[in-house]
């Protein structure tokens, strides 16, 4: 009895002396042993196609992994530039504002994020607030130097 290594041996032999893949590239032989028939049973396989449909699907795979990392890119970069400008205008907004200009307003177009909006919303809410409150104490201070000219309040 002949083991699995020797069959397989014989059977790669046999199938190499008949010459029938002479020119061809064997890419696997298997030899398995039928015991009814009491016989090696040699499959020689060329797999050369199989290998080259892989290949054209792995590069195929390879170039639509490209193409998707380029459109995500492309999105991050998009995306980065709308809310890093919608930012930069807030903060000269902020930055004229801290400089004593109250009348100044964040403004937002069409591309401007949710986020940012609601950030320059407010933004402009608490200025209105302040400014009404600047102009409510610089009336008082009119009132009191008014009240003052005329001797009201006065303790001479």
């Amino acid at each position: 009895m002949v083991g699995f290594r020797g069959r397989k041996k014989a059977g790669i032999s046999t199938v190499f002396k008949r010459k029938r893949f002479i020119g061809h590239s064997v890419r696997t032989v298997d030899v398995v042993y039928d015991q009814e028939f009491e016989a090696d049973i040699v499959h020689v396989s060329n797999q050369d196609e199989l290998l080259k449909r892989l290949n054209a699907q792995q590069k195929i795979m390879l170039i639509m992994l490209g193409m998707t990392t380029l459109v995500v890119l492309c999105l991050i970069v998009t995306l980065t530039r709308n809310l890093m400008g919608s930012i930069n205008r807030l903060v000269e907004t902020m930055k004229i504002a801290g400089k004593g200009k109250l009348s100044v307003r964040a403004v937002w177009d069409d591309k401007t994020p949710t986020e940012i909006r609601t950030i320059e919303t407010q933004f402009n809410i608490m200025l209105d607030k302040l400014e009404r409150s600047v102009e409510k104490e610089k009336r008082g201070q009119r009132k009191a130097k008014e009240c003052g000219n005329y001797g009201i309040g006065s303790t001479d």
